[in-house]
């Protein structure tokens, strides 16, 4: 999927590449290529997506299971005058719900990073060395606030 969401722009790039020719001079079978490619890549990427989304639900339906058998093991091993009211069910209703929420998060951690590597070559390639300023911007956003109010108050 990443591959696809990146062949983007270079699919751009070639149809503005095209259409910059004049008419006259425009090869349509490469005007019918281009039409074919961008219908093939969405095409991809739809089902590249569903698939992702399919496996990484099936994901989270298997840690959900595995928790709350954990869980139901672990209070029928439990003595009764040890649990308190309905704590179990309390457990594997909320917090494995807040595991399991988490879980789709886990797998995109590595393709993030993998983004930040490609989003700035693909800006330097446009930009050249200009490509700094917008990831300076974007990396000021991740301060905490309370940095930023504390530097806010400095300044006053």
């Amino acid at each position: 999927m990443l591959v696809l969401s990146y062949t983007q722009p270079f699919l751009f790039q070639a149809i503005i590449n095209h259409l910059d020719i004049p008419r006259s001079k425009r090869d349509p079978n490469k005007g019918y290529g281009l039409i074919a490619a961008t219908g093939l890549l969405y095409l991809f990427l739809v089902i590249i997506k569903t698939y992702y989304q399919h496996k990484t639900y099936q994901l989270v339906t298997k840690v959900r299971g595995c928790l709350v058998s954990l869980l139901y093991s672990k209070t029928l091993q439990s003595a009764p005058s040890t649990l308190s009211n309905r704590a179990p069910v309390t457990l594997m209703s909320v917090d494995v719900d807040g595991v399991t929420s988490a879980v789709p998060l886990y797998n995109e951690i590595w393709a993030s990073a993998a983004e930040i590597g490609i989003a700035a070559w693909l800006l330097e390639r446009q930009l050249g060395v200009v490509w700094i300023v917008p990831f300076g911007v974007a990396f000021r956003m991740f301060f905490p606030p309370a940095m930023i109010r504390s530097t806010h108050l400095s300044i006053c």
